[in-house]
């Protein structure tokens, strides 16, 4: 292939003083055309520079590779320094020891295989760079004379008059009359007098120009804080988040909230401060009942766990017992105990008593459980029958006995066999002192007449 190159012009364009530095390329341009003279226009091809020292067969000094694009004329342009480096570098050029020659080589087809064009040498121009490396600059010139001053020119028209500017913002709000006043927008106005809010720089009052805490609310009357959820939906909550740091680390969680659309008002404990369902302690239930412990009470209090009363007076074995108005204090019980023999009634038909009593003094309200138990037997062929036991009282010595709750009915016993039968019941029987025990009543007194020890426990609560 012959060489298609043909260089027009080698230009190198450096300013080398004291206040600028040289640029570290100098252009080059040629047209390239192909193997019948013909210009190649707008097509990319490759080229690789070469700088020589000493002689056109001298060592490289420095090589460079381009991809370039000729224009419609076949021209390309590029500034030597600025290509992709392949061996030593530019600002290493020594320029001013020796001379410096060029090789160009071409790859019309934008590839690697590269034609030599030639090597021609580097004159003067490029030497710039030279001074720029190190070279002593010359001595400044003269400083040319001061040119006349020129005529001055006519005085223009004047312009048109510029459009209005947009009205500026309004300026800063009127001084309030009390520190901390917070004002507010009333539709028309700012309002700087007000009493509504305040802020002393810490806290925020409601009501109060003295706040005492971070949120302090006053008012008279019905005064509340309400918390309302636009967009309720079965599930939400509304309340209020306490975060407190616990000794040691960690952190305790207490919210009281409102569950949406019928739920409970519930106050819940958590140790986890992401925790998005902690355990509720306390639950009130639409309709009033109160949950300790769990969040569907089922009467009127529902406590899940032990409940521990600390208040009237408590102590060991007392029990509660509630006066007339329902007030409940702790009591030691009061009661006794007898044992005797028991007696079959003198007349059939009619309860008497039979058995031990044990007599107690009671006040008004305070209730008496009493436990008898009364052994009976026969030893008549046949055995015994209809034998009725019920718990009862009277007023101390009174031998007529009133029975109370549920009466053993229809009792038989074989013969020569004897049986106990116990019987139990709670009375209120107001302020006095009573008897307490059994009462007995048979179809016939010569039936029964086996009979043992009966016993009789009676417990004031």
């Amino acid at each position: 292939m012959k060489k298609n190159l043909l260089a027009l012009t080698v230009m190198i364009f450096l300013t080398v003083s004291t206040w600028a530095q040289a640029p570290q390329a100098f252009n080059y341009q040629a047209v390239v055309r192909n193997n019948s003279g013909a210009v190649v226009a707008n097509q990319n091809v490759s080229a690789r520079f070469t700088i020589r020292d000493g002689s056109s067969s001298g060592s490289s000094v420095y090589q460079e590779t381009k991809t370039l694009t000729t224009n419609q004329f076949g021209l390309i342009t590029h500034a030597v320094g600025n290509g992709n480096v392949v061996s030593g570098t530019f600002s290493g050029v020594a320029w001013g020891s020796g001379s410096k020659w060029l090789q160009v080589e071409v790859d019309p087809a934008g590839g690697s295989s590269y034609t030599d064009m030639g090597t021609t040498q580097l004159l003067s121009v490029p030497y710039a760079l030279y001074a720029a490396n190190g070279g002593t600059p010359g001595p400044t010139g003269p400083i040319g004379p001061t040119g006349a001053t020129g005529a001055t020119g006519a005085t223009g028209d004047i312009g048109a008059t510029g459009a209005t500017g947009a009205t500026g913002a309004t300026g800063l709000l009127p001084n309030g009359a009390v520190a901390g006043n917070t004002p507010y927008w009333d539709g028309s106005n700012w309002v700087t007098n007000s009493s509504n809010i305040y802020n002393n720089g810490g806290n925020v009052g409601i009501g109060t120009a003295a706040p005492s805490k971070h949120l302090e609310v006053s008012g008279s009357g019905k005064e509340f804080i309400r918390l309302t959820d636009s967009i309720p939906a079965v599930g939400d909550t509304m309340g209020i988040d306490f975060l407190k740091p616990d000794v040691g680390g960690g952190w305790t969680d207490w919210r009281i909230s409102s569950v949406m659309l019928g739920g409970n008002f519930e106050i819940a404990e958590s140790n986890d401060d992401f925790d998005s369902n902690p355990p509720t302690r306390f639950a009130i239930a639409p309709g009033g009942n109160v949950g300790i412990g769990t969040t569907n009470p089922g009467a009127r209090l529902e406590v899940n766990g032990q409940v521990k009363i600390t208040g009237g007076s408590p102590g060991a074995g007392k029990v509660l017992t509630s006066d007339a108005n329902g007030l409940a204090t702790w009591q030691a019980p009061t009661g006794n105990y007898s044992s005797s023999l028991c007696s079959t009634p003198s007349a059939p038909g009619v309860f008497a008593w039979s058995g031990p009593k044990v007599t107690l003094t009671t006040t008004a309200g305070q209730k008496v459980l009493i436990i008898a138990t009364v052994t009976m037997g026969s030893t008549s062929a046949g055995g015994a029958n209809s034998l009725d036991i019920a718990p009862a009282y009277a007023s101390n010595g009174n031998a007529t006995p009133t029975n109370i709750g549920a009466v053993m009915l229809g009792l038989r016993v074989a013969q020569n066999t004897r049986h106990s039968f116990t019987v139990s019941a709670v009375v209120t029987p107001g302020a006095g002192t009573w008897d307490f025990g059994a009462s007995v009543r048979v179809n016939s007194t010569a039936e029964w007449n086996n009979n043992e020890y009966g016993y009789v426990s009676a417990i004031i609560f």
